[in-house]
Parts: C-alpha cells; structure tokens; sequence
C-alpha cells in the first residue's frame, strides 16, 4: 500500500566529508505510483548534492545485515595468519585441496603427452592438404555467400553461425575439440 512504501521510503544525500547518505536537507515530498504498481518518489533538496531515495524497511535492514556479516565472514578468512601458533589447520580439506591439484595436473600431462603424435600427424596432414597450418573454419566464403542469398534454410544458416561462433572465439573454442578433416 501507499502507506507502507511512505514508511519505508527516505530521501538521502551523500555527504563526501562522513561517507555516509544523510537525510538533513532533503525531504521526500511524494510518492507517485501508476496503473502497474511503480513508484517513484519526490523529493525536494535545500542544496545541489548526490541524492537518492533510501529504503529503510525491514527487509532492506534484513539484506543488509546479510550483506555485512557475509563481508565480516570474508574479512575474517582473510586476515587468518597461518604463522600464528593458534591457528590450526584443517588437514582433511588441505590435502583433498593438494589432491585434487595433483591429480588435475597428472591428467593434463598425460593427455598431452599422449595426444602430442596425434597432433603432430593431424598437423602434418592439414599442411600437406592446404599448404598452411591454421585453425579450421566451419564457415568459408562459400557458406557466408549461401547464407546472404537466402540458399540454406534458416535453421541450418543459425547452426553455421553458431559453429562459427563457438570454433572462432578464443574461449569456446577451449571448450571443444575439432578434428581438421571433420569440419
């Protein structure tokens, strides 16, 4: 109701000096609210200054009690000293965090060491096909030509495009694994 979005609404100014939002000079003036229920407030200011329209309900409190002991949570965690002769540490997490490390990193030099022949094979055939070593493109200009003349339909120009896109960006293509000959 009007009543309650009155009771909650305030308006504010941020005072540099302080650095907090200040509610001297500014008064909120009226509350219009249309036809879908958005309100926006009124307000009227003794001096020109950053204002805004502050919520102080219960559940703007609520959010920001959250908020705040989530930061001290954090800040906590970060001031721990590891140095300290009471700090003790959680070896269960410790190792499975190693662990974990460890076992990422085995299986990536397997996977390259392993997957270094095939490479070089598949390198040494797209040089002999093409003449060039570069990465392979779903779309050439042939593709691009039959997409602007309307010649495929549009579901197979969006699958081409989001091929292009997903073999073209640096990112996505980390994601993927394309054999030369396949594309």
């Amino acid at each position: 109701s009007n009543n309650a979005i009155r009771k909650s609404m305030s308006c504010v100014y941020y005072d540099e000096q302080t650095g907090t939002w200040i509610s001297r000079g500014v008064v909120l003036r009226g509350i219009e609210v249309d036809d879908s229920n958005n309100a926006r407030a009124v307000c009227a200011s003794s001096h020109l200054t950053l204002f805004t329209v502050d919520d102080t309900s219960e559940a703007a409190k609520i959010v920001e009690h959250k908020i705040a002991s989530f930061a001290a949570r954090v800040d906590s965690m970060n001031n721990v000293n590891f140095l300290d002769d009471g700090t003790s540490v959680n070896w269960n997490v410790m190792g499975s965090f190693v662990g974990v490390t460890v076992l990422f990193v085995a299986v990536i030099v397997v996977a390259k060491l392993k997957g270094r022949k095939a490479a070089v094979d598949r390198g040494r055939l797209t040089f002999q096909q093409d003449g060039v070593l570069s990465k392979p493109n779903v779309m050439g200009s042939t593709q691009y030509e039959a997409i602007l003349r309307r010649w495929v339909s549009a579901k197979d120009a969006a699958k081409l495009v989001v091929f292009e896109l997903l073999t073209s960006n640096a990112v996505f293509g980390l994601l993927f694994h394309w054999d030369h000959e396949a594309v």
